[in-house]
């Protein structure tokens, strides 16, 4: 019975360590996903890989600390308070625009948008703009 204790606590503390350590990884998270019959688009940033999939071609990249700082930084500067969903449903379902998911979980705020994905708003395109600059200049 004691080593059973012994063995449970173990196994607590050690789950609890490693959730606490991929809690402060996991700092930001992005997925945005733009798909219609024809097109899909879908830009994953998860655990610091980023992963972008352009119809059936995905390219993946693990970020450099300095990239993961300069997306924290740009995120922090986005006003998430003065951006909305904007999105036509009628306009989508005779393939006049491209619908796009856009959900980003920064540290514990999460922020759900949709969007036409030729027309979203100028700071999340930089934010997309910025992450597809990164797997370009690997490229």
């Amino acid at each position: 019975m004691k080593l059973f204790k012994i063995l449970l606590i173990s196994v607590i503390i050690t789950l609890s360590t490693s959730c606490n350590a991929q809690e402060k990884n996991n700092t930001v998270m992005l997925n945005y996903t733009a798909q219609t019959r024809g097109f899909n688009y879908v830009l994953q940033l998860k655990n610091n890989v980023l992963e972008i999939t352009k119809n059936s071609k995905t390219t993946t990249l693990e970020l450099s600390k300095q990239q993961v700082i300069t997306i924290d930084t740009l995120i922090s500067k986005i006003d998430f308070t003065k951006i909305e969903s904007d999105f036509s449903k009628e306009k989508a379902a005779v393939d006049r625009v491209i619908p796009a998911v856009f959900i980003l979980q920064h540290y514990k705020k999460q922020y759900n948008y949709n969007f036409e994905h030729n027309n979203t708003p100028k700071t999340i395109q930089e934010l997309l703009n910025m992450l597809s600059d990164f797997l370009i200049l690997e490229e």
